[in-house]
């Protein structure tokens, strides 16, 4: 006798999928969109790259998220620290946000609206379709998250600082987030030995 073993719905109820597989049309999608080059997180530390925003955009884009089809708007961001929920209800811990300075955004010249051409390595990699432009305090962020003795002393009993490194990346944040929809629209090619190791949700039992 054989055992079906039922598999559980994705969370969220349906599993994302913003992988653009057709090359016409990831090539249209790019089509005038503003580049932009990913660039990795430095600690306010000293300077060391710390987190890389492309794995957050696979994360997205493949469906590790689900239900998160894009990087977070103001009020979904408000949603997960005080309930960490997203909007929709469904459980989410921490805030996901595509951050960027003050400076780049006058050098990029982008509202709500347009769209952006992230490069990974100097090659197209992902879209992002800039749903809004919202300004953060990446301190208040980085406690929010994490928590506080004040806010949450019967979890919290010492402040987190940068010796924490989860802490650190939001803390070292530039302080302007573009929040919107994600596809890649370029898939990146693991290499062996590393390509045994890819296994996105879809190719999950």
């Amino acid at each position: 006798m054989s055992l079906k073993i039922q598999t559980p719905p994705p969370h969220g109820g349906k599993l994302v999928d913003l992988v653009i597989r057709d090359t016409d049309k990831a090539v249209s999608m790019a089509a005038g969109a503003v580049e932009f080059d990913i660039r990795p997180t430095r600690s306010i530390i000293d300077g060391s790259p710390i987190r890389n925003v492309y794995r957050e955009v696979m994360s997205i884009a493949y469906g590790f998220f689900s239900p998160l089809e894009g990087f977070m708007t103001r009020n979904e961001v408000e949603s997960v620290l005080k309930e960490r929920r997203l909007l929709s209800g469904w459980l989410f811990p921490f805030p996901i946000i595509f951050d960027i300075t003050e400076d780049e955004l006058r050098k990029l010249n982008v509202k709500e609206g347009d769209r952006l051409l992230l490069r990974l390595k100097g090659q197209p990699f992902a879209i992002l379709d800039i749903e809004e432009v919202w300004r953060f305090n990446p301190k208040d962020i980085a406690d929010r998250t994490f928590g506080t003795p004040e806010r949450n002393p019967e979890v919290v009993r010492r402040r987190f600082d940068e010796k924490h490194p989860g802490w650190l990346i939001y803390r070292s944040m530039g302080g302007v987030a573009l929040a919107g929809k994600v596809h890649v629209i370029n898939e990146p090619i693991f290499k062996d030995p590393y390509n045994r190791f890819w296994y996105p949700p879809a190719k999950s039992p």
